[in-house]
């Protein structure tokens, strides 16, 4: 899926994003990933939470790229990132504490670019865990090339989060912002997550 029109405030992070020095390594390590996974196997992966939010013009800056893969392509987009000379950190702990259990998490770098690399983002809170599985048709696309995840994901994963990390309450009204402005293309993830946790009473999704 290809995202619409891109509203002024993403076309000028486009163009920051190819023309400014401060962000050059990081468009020539983003290049560099989509041509070899588009050329040495068709890997299912995408942007997740603030570099796919400063693709869609909704933040300013983000540290590093956190890359959400699909769980039957995470050995081949690894083996990629080796062979393009990534650099993985010892272990896999499959997340951050208690409260973040992915299936599969590693940190990396490539070219000197932080970069996490994640599958089965897994978020708990009070008792609700929260999965979520990349799948290829839920990936969009800026300018038909930035591959970016369902801004629904996040909007679940930030509302998750917030419960213990309040500062993240930013993102989450971002996204639900964003959400209440374009509307919704993936519902069926919001769905699921309210069929499946007991989470109305602490997340109320107001779109």
């Amino acid at each position: 899926m290809t995202a619409g029109t891109p509203t002024l405030k993403q076309a000028a992070n486009l163009l920051s994003f190819y023309t400014e020095n401060e962000m050059a390594r990081k468009k020539d390590v983003l290049l560099r990933l989509i041509e070899r996974m588009a050329e040495e196997a068709k890997v299912i992966w995408a942007l997740i939470c603030s570099s796919s939010f400063y693709f869609r013009g909704l933040v300013d800056e983000f540290h590093d790229f956190d890359i959400m893969v699909g769980e039957e392509s995470i050995e081949e987009f690894i083996r990629i990132f080796v062979k393009m000379g990534g650099i993985l950190q010892e272990g896999n702990d499959n997340g951050k504490g208690e409260f973040f259990r992915s299936k599969f998490f590693r940190t990396g770098k490539l070219d000197g670019v932080d970069i996490d690399i994640i599958s089965g983002f897994t978020v708990t809170t009070y008792d609700t865990k929260y999965c979520y599985e990349l799948r290829k048709e839920h990936i969009e696309y800026v300018k038909g090339i930035i591959p970016l995840s369902p801004i629904e994901a996040d909007l679940i994963l930030y509302g998750m989060m917030i419960q213990w990390q309040p500062r993240r309450m930013h993102k989450f009204d971002l996204a639900m912002e964003y959400l209440q402005k374009t509307g919704v293309r993936h519902i069926e993830i919001l769905r699921k997550f309210q069929m499946d946790s007991q989470s109305s009473s602490w997340m109320p999704l107001k779109i």
